[in-house]
């Protein structure tokens, strides 16, 4: 017998002795001196595949390995390498991604939109920029006051206000945590007046949250509501130490900026691009950006495709109305931080309405979502 295949299915390491089960059948018994490399390795054991070299009777008659050798294994098969997409030339790209994105599907739109931006030229872009121009969302910018700039006053129905004591409800009682029972907090209320643009049925906007259970944020730890301001409700005079203190247990004056528009950055388009993945802002910009070849249009500069969301936000800086963060936003797109976390209803995804920070969240914003049918609670996401 030479060369014959088989499996080590008994091994007693104390009296060096196995058994190997041959690939043709049968049973071959082994010792320790029979390695040819002088005994078991700490890689031989049950299992281990092995050849026989030979084999004599040993005392009982049972057929005896003369030599073993362990049988060396095919070398694994090494996975395949990822196939990289090819280049796809640049007409191509254009003519089978003719919608830049779903901005203005996601925004909630006031009745009267601010003068679209006037975008100049750029050879890259020129087959979306009719587009860009009509979907940039008209936001409001809020000036929410900060602990170097405070606006205290004692608000009215009428005003706009963040922070503080005091709230316009719909009942008479102030809202608690659902989740450790404290008072909620206030973040932003919004009176009619500032909100008509965007909602203009008398209601207002009032949102609470709870900053002892954040960063969760779900109907338990906040109240978003769409309200009439009925009853002027005041946090209870017992309630347990805030999670915010000083300044901002004052109500601050809330102001409305005039109406601009804002187009879309290359991060949000970047982050929006796994929920819209055959649009062409999300091929350009997004995760796993799709590789593109020539021919470009004339006057394209090389360097522009090293970095295209760079040249895109550059581009439209130069022709989009110029913007600041006040504090608060009413509506155009959320900036998110890490992914894209749009909320859905029954009527599909929620429209944006409101971004707030004023201090409360940290780096990050609580941002207030629509049915698009008006007929669901508003919802919101905060992030922290």
């Amino acid at each position: 017998m030479t060369g014959e295949p088989g499996t080590i299915v008994e091994l007693d390491r104390n009296d060096a002795l196995g058994w190997i089960a041959l690939d043709s059948g049968g049973k071959v018994r082994f010792g320790g001196t029979s390695f040819t490399r002088g005994g078991f390795g700490p890689d031989t054991g049950v299992g281990t595949r092995v050849t026989v070299h030979g084999t004599r009777p040993d005392h009982r008659g049972h057929p005896r390995a003369l030599e073993v050798r362990l049988l060396a294994a095919a070398p694994p098969t090494p996975p395949p390498a990822p196939q990289r997409p090819a280049p796809i030339p640049w007409p191509t790209f254009v003519h089978t991604h003719p919608r830049w994105s779903d901005v203005a599907d996601l925004c909630a739109a006031p009745r009267t939109p601010a003068p679209p931006p006037r975008l100049p030229p750029h050879p890259l872009f020129t087959p979306w920029h009719e587009e860009l121009c009509a979907s940039a969302p008209t936001v409001v910018q809020l000036t929410v006051p900060t602990h170097h700039r405070q606006s205290p006053l004692d608000p009215t129905p009428a005003d706009s206000f963040a922070h503080g004591r005091t709230a316009y409800l719909e009942q008479p009682r102030w809202p608690a945590c659902g989740a450790c029972e404290r008072p909620l907090e206030m973040c932003i209320q919004l009176a009619p007046a500032t909100l008509a643009a965007f909602i203009p049925d008398g209601r207002g906007l009032a949102a609470l949250s709870c900053f002892h259970c954040a960063p969760r944020t779900d109907r338990q730890t906040t109240h978003i509501e769409l309200t009439s301001p009925r009853h002027r409700v005041t946090c209870p005079p017992d309630a347990p130490a805030s999670a915010s203190s000083g300044w901002l247990s004052t109500s601050q004056r809330v102001t409305a900026g005039p109406p601009v528009t804002m187009v879309p950055t290359s991060s949000f388009l970047r982050y929006r691009s796994p929920r819209a993945p055959s649009l062409a802002a999300s091929r350009l910009f997004g995760f796993g950006a799709a590789a593109l070849t020539g021919p470009f249009p004339p006057g394209t500069a090389p360097h522009w495709l090293d970095d295209l969301g760079l040249q895109y936000d550059s581009w439209i800086s130069r022709g989009a109305e110029p913007t600041r963060w006040t504090g608060a936003r009413l509506g155009g797109f959320p900036e998110w931080d890490q992914s894209d976390r749009t909320p859905s209803c029954p009527h599909g995804e929620m429209q944006h309405l409101l971004a707030y920070n004023g201090g409360q969240f940290l780096d990050g914003a609580l941002h207030i979502f629509l049915c698009r049918q008006r007929t669901c609670p508003p919802t919101s996401v905060a992030e922290f």
